[in-house]
């Protein structure tokens, strides 16, 4: 099953998502990058992957076409939506960020990425979990992938806030140890991960806060009958679903830090004997030393500004994020694009 049906049409939860996605993830980046790849290897790639027809209608549908205020492509808004989409489009700074993101899509070429990674595009169960539909991967930023990902996760987020628990819960896969979200001493999310700060706490505060009060409202426009164990366990998937984002960017930024350590290794081993190996520019230290990783701050930088256009173009852009069709409520629904 889709992930995203599973989370909005069955109110599931998925136990291994974040060790399964970050195994994933991890492997791809890192074994198509110049960890690994040489000079060549890198090139060929990139020609091999291009998939230029491709590449250029995903700067347009994901980057550039939502936040073009002339593009008669966009779907139509609520009023409400509509004019919070005009303020974005008129906004210098998201302008400004616009570019910078669109600049990395076309010019870096870091590692190959799937290019559509979304929550339609991963199938899972209880135990197992695969990403489908690579026909548009091609060599570009890491930041792409992760942004994406993480935004439309993000989205699941606050829709589920906003979604009335009035669907059968099909025998949610319950993560152990669910808990208040206040209790579980989670970093903030859209913090850096070698940072100190915790921004990601407040937002993540201020959704809850607005979710429950979207759950009380849609409790007065027919649906009152839903039991509290339904609320229960949507507050319950909530809670999964923000501690798999923070878990998926640990484990992610763990096993790629390992698997770059075992590169270096062999490396140092082959210096050793008086085999070639590369190293960095500076010829001071490991090549990974110069190399992009997830937890660096470029990608870093990448990843948040990827993930807060894909939220925007799957909000006022072409297509809506499909988890909206389950805020039946129009008034709740245009609540959720605007929060998103």
């Amino acid at each position: 099953m889709k992930v995203m049906l599973g989370l909005h049409r069955h109110g599931l939860c998925y136990p291994h998502l974040a060790q399964h996605v970050s195994s994933l993830l991890s492997a791809s980046l890192f074994y198509t990058s110049a960890h690994v790849l040489s000079p060549g290897d890198m090139a060929a790639n990139a020609q091999r992957f291009a998939n230029e027809a491709i590449v250029a209608a995903n700067e347009r549908v994901v980057l550039t076409e939502p936040l073009d205020p002339m593009c008669k492509a966009n779907r139509q808004l609520s009023p409400a939506v509509e004019e919070y989409a005009e303020t974005l489009r008129k906004d210098a700074q998201v302008l400004q960020d616009l570019e910078e993101c669109v600049r990395s899509y076309r010019n870096k070429k870091e590692a190959l990425l799937h290019n559509d990674l979304h929550t339609g595009n991963l199938l899972a169960t209880a135990t197992s979990t695969y990403c489908i539909d690579w026909e548009f991967a091609t060599v570009g930023p890491m930041g792409f992938d992760l942004g994406c990902l993480l935004g439309v996760l993000l989205l699941a987020y606050v829709v589920l806030r906003y979604q009335p628990a009035t669907e059968v819960l099909d025998s949610p896969h319950q993560p152990p140890g669910s808990r208040d979200s206040r209790q579980t001493g989670r970093p903030g999310l859209l913090s850096h991960p070698n940072s100190e700060s915790s921004v990601g706490s407040v937002f993540m505060e201020g959704g809850t806060q607005d979710g429950r009060q979207s759950m009380q409202a849609a409790d007065g426009d027919g649906s009152k009958g839903e039991s509290s164990e339904r609320a229960h366990r949507r507050e319950q998937q909530c809670e999964w679903l923000l501690d798999a984002l923070c878990e998926l960017w640990s484990m992610l930024d763990l096993k790629f830090k390992r698997l770059q350590e075992e590169v270096d290794t062999k490396e140092a081993a082959s210096l050793g004997r008086g085999q070639h190996a590369f190293v960095n520019a500076g010829g001071d230290g490991p090549r990974s030393a110069a190399l992009p990783t997830p937890a660096s701050s470029q990608v870093w930088a990448d990843t948040l500004g990827f993930a807060a256009f894909c939220m925007i173009r799957l909000t006022i852009g072409m297509h809506a994020y499909p988890g909206y069709e389950f805020i039946h409520n129009r008034v709740l629904r245009s609540r959720a694009e605007v929060d998103s």
